[in-house]
């Protein structure tokens, strides 16, 4: 927990420092941007008790870009506080929910026209999740993520809606067995306000 409230900090003392000198930058690569991203699992974790296992990831999205000059490329952390329902389908139709905070690194390339980025990058969570299973050792947990994907500028240059593809891996790290992992592959959109003046 106390390693939770120090990455909470930290991650806000950053925001600080980043939002300060995003504000006059007119690139849209360039700019500190916060929302809202919503992952759905499209590929279920067949688990041992007969069902598999669906997240739904609700998280709140804060992007912090790391390169000032006017280069096409960047390089962004990103921190994600999420809470995410399960839904459990197989044998047994029931529900779950994990909690978790998402630390990120990811590289983006803005396309010619301005209006878009590209990206693709790694992510790693503590995690905690209430479902039971033979598969993975209950309580904390990590989650794993390499995930792709586009931001589109709209129009005015304050907003940006992105959409990708996500592979994640939940295990403890051999911390506790047992610790097969559970596997799902997400498709996800979110929406961010950009700060900063245009």
């Amino acid at each position: 927990m106390k390693n939770i409230i120090s990455s909470v900090i930290l991650a806000f003392l950053l925001f600080s420092f980043v939002s300060s000198n995003a504000q006059s930058t007119k690139n849209p690569n360039k700019k500190v941007t916060i929302g809202l991203l919503v992952d759905g699992a499209i590929i279920g974790q067949p688990l041992p008790e007969g069902v598999k296992y669906y997240p739904i990831l609700i998280q709140g999205n804060f992007r912090f870009p790391l390169l000032r000059n006017e280069s096409r490329n960047q390089l962004t952390i990103q921190f994600q506080p999420q809470v995410n329902p399960v839904i459990i389908r197989g044998i047994e139709n029931t529900s779950a929910v994990e909690l978790g905070v998402t630390f990120g690194l990811a590289y983006e390339r803005l396309v010619k026209s301005e209006n878009g980025i590209f990206y693709i990058g790694i992510s790693i969570s503590p995690h905690a999740i209430s479902y039971e299973t033979a598969r993975q050792a209950n309580g904390f947990i990590f989650s794993d993520n390499l995930h792709i994907g586009y931001h589109q500028i709209l129009g005015n240059g304050k907003w940006m809606v992105s959409y990708q593809l996500k592979g994640r891996h939940l295990s403890n790290g051999g911390r506790q067995a047992p610790n097969n992992g559970i596997n799902n592959l997400l498709v996800g959109v979110g929406i961010s306000r950009m700060l900063g003046k245009n």
